[in-house]
């Protein structure tokens, strides 16, 4: 007869069979298709384990046991509630047995109504959709424009290029660094300035760091026409003709 008390021994057997990431998993009882998917063990974030049985139908007496152990959780609906995914017919609630860091947030395994093929499946989603975001704010870092120039900036011309922006955007980024060192010591003693004297330090301090922006993409735009379109060879200068060169030519040409 199956019981929700497991033998500290069958644990930690089972355990040393887990390797792997977080989210690795071994079966511990085999899974009946479009019925539940069994017993496992499974490794969460920092290194918990739990073991779920979705195939488990608690009774009142297991109900009483769980109460008293708090490394057992009987969820409403265990080993009886569907699958919440649209056409799945497996256990989506399962007997939490086993849980090696019961004082953590409750799993998703628990929470979602999920069996475990489709709350892996959700959790492997989840996971690519995380990374693909990461990547795009990665590859956005250098994308950063500002369409127009800002309060006390200009854009690049053949007058104003490279050295001369970076010069301003040295002197620039000179001042946001007073200015951020400024707005943190005013936030660390707020109660005792004049009100709003945070907000108008943000406030430089913001138009700064826009400047700077702005001035960075002015730079990298010349520095990028330049590498396109190098300066011309500068022209020869005009010889100049003295008058008695021209005296001499008249005279060859008479």
């Amino acid at each position: 007869m199956k019981t929700i008390l497991l033998d500290i021994e069958y644990v930690n057997n089972n355990a040393t069979n887990l390797k792997g990431s977080n989210g690795s998993s071994i079966r511990l009882e085999p899974a009946v298709e479009d019925a539940h998917c069994g017993r496992l063990m499974i490794r969460l974030a920092n290194a918990r384990i739990v073991i779920l049985d979705y195939e488990y139908v608690p009774n009142e007496h297991d109900v009483e046991l769980a109460s008293s152990r708090v490394y057992i959780t009987i969820p409403y609906g265990a080993g009886q509630k569907i699958c919440t995914k649209k056409g799945c017919k497996r256990i989506g609630v399962p007997v939490l047995l086993y849980d090696s860091h019961p004082n953590d947030s409750e799993t998703a395994y628990l929470k979602n109504g999920l069996c475990f093929t489709c709350q892996k499946d959700s959790n492997a989603k989840r996971r690519t959709k995380r990374k693909s975001n990461q990547n795009e704010q990665s590859n956005g870092t250098s994308a950063i424009v500002i369409n127009a120039p800002v309060d006390g900036t200009r854009s690049h011309d053949a007058d104003y290029c490279c050295p001369q922006i970076s010069a301003d955007l040295q002197r620039i980024t000179s001042e946001l660094s007073q200015e951020t060192g400024s707005l943190v010591q005013l936030s660390s003693r707020e109660h005792a300035m004049m009100p709003g004297s945070v907000d108008q330090q943000y406030q430089r301090a913001y138009l700064s760091a826009t400047r700077a922006v702005f001035l960075l993409t002015q730079w990298k735009a010349s520095y990028d026409q330049h590498q396109q379109d190098p300066q011309p060879q500068q022209q020869q200068p005009q010889e100049q003709v003295t008058e008695a060169d021209a005296t001499q030519n008249d005279k060859r040409d008479d």
